[in-house]
């Protein structure tokens, strides 16, 4: 039986179609990876606050605890301070406490567990926390720009220190949001959820003060890059691709005591666009290369 040859347009049918069919999986796709990134960072930003909410309410336990000991009272009112210093250091190692500082009935700060030897800030008038225990707050709790160092961002947690029923100092209680502090909350609470996302901590006037990438150079560049002039809008989600990598960013704003703005970048890695773009080709591609071998053979 004579077989006819197939028509040029029968050979490049399979092809045409593979452009509609790429468009058809680009959409799909696009839309899958939209629905997943928006419902993990939903997570990674639940993780993220109640990661916060805890530790802010377990420094504000733990430093009650350290105002009332009897001990810590009795050297601040003998002005015994390098007693006080020992007693505070412990106190900070055996309850898990970042930084402490101390200050006397005036609110000039007389001990610290971190720069010792920088004393005689007027917590009641140079820091956000501080001003607020002079005004009358029975105890305060926030995430602030750190008035020690503006770069820093500190949560800190203050409450006075009594001797009887009278007033004769204050204490805070602190963690830094550091390197050491954005690693732990990504080890512990984000990479459950996405392997590879990321956190970072800024302040408004400095940018990027700190982040959980342990690479160097990807560490450099998203501190060169998020300068106060590039910080995301509050509570926004935007795009960013460096080092090869697409990451949807999410902002997680601080609103300090009396205003001021810090705040924790969640950086979640994405299949970039282009990438959508090859597997939707590659998907239509085999698609339509066995459309045409299925039909080619129920035509036999």
């Amino acid at each position: 039986m004579k077989t006819h040859p197939k028509p040029f347009l029968a050979y490049i049918l399979p092809f045409l179609a593979v452009i509609p069919l790429t468009l058809s999986f680009y959409m799909f796709l696009n839309a899958l990876q939209n629905i997943h990134t928006g419902s993990t960072l939903n997570a990674l930003s639940l993780q993220t606050w109640e990661r916060l909410n805890a530790d802010l309410e377990f420094l504000s336990e733990q430093g009650d605890a350290v105002a009332q000991n009897p001990s810590l009272a009795t050297h601040l009112l003998n002005e015994n301070y390098e007693t006080l210093i020992a007693t505070m250091l412990s106190e900070k190692e055996t309850r898990h406490i970042g930084l402490i500082g101390l200050a006397n009935a005036d609110g000039y700060i007389v001990t610290r567990t971190k720069s010792i030897a920088s004393l005689g800030e007027h917590a009641f008038v140079t820091a956000p926390q501080g001003r607020a225990l002079a005004a009358g707050a029975p105890s305060v709790r926030s995430i602030e720009v750190n008035s020690f160092d503006e770069h820093q961002v500190l949560m800190t947690t203050g409450r006075f220190v009594y001797s009887d029923d009278t007033k004769i100092g204050a204490l805070f209680a602190n963690y830094l949001l550091d390197t050491a502090y954005a690693q732990q909350l990504q080890h512990e609470r984000l990479t459950s959820i996405a392997e590879h996302a990321e956190v970072g901590f800024y302040t408004d006037v400095y940018g990027i003060y700190s982040s959980s990438f342990t690479d160097t150079g990807t560490a450099e560049t998203i501190h060169a890059y998020f300068t106060p002039e590039h910080l995301p809008a509050a509570n926004s989600v935007s795009f960013l691709t460096f080092d090869g990598h697409d990451y949807v960013v999410k902002n997680l704003s601080f609103k300090g005591l009396e205003g001021s703005h810090t705040g924790a970048l969640i950086f979640l890695p994405i299949v970039s666009q282009s990438q959508l773009a090859i597997e939707a080709f590659i998907a239509a591609l085999i698609l339509a290369l066995i459309s045409d071998f299925v039909l080619s053979r129920s035509k036999r």
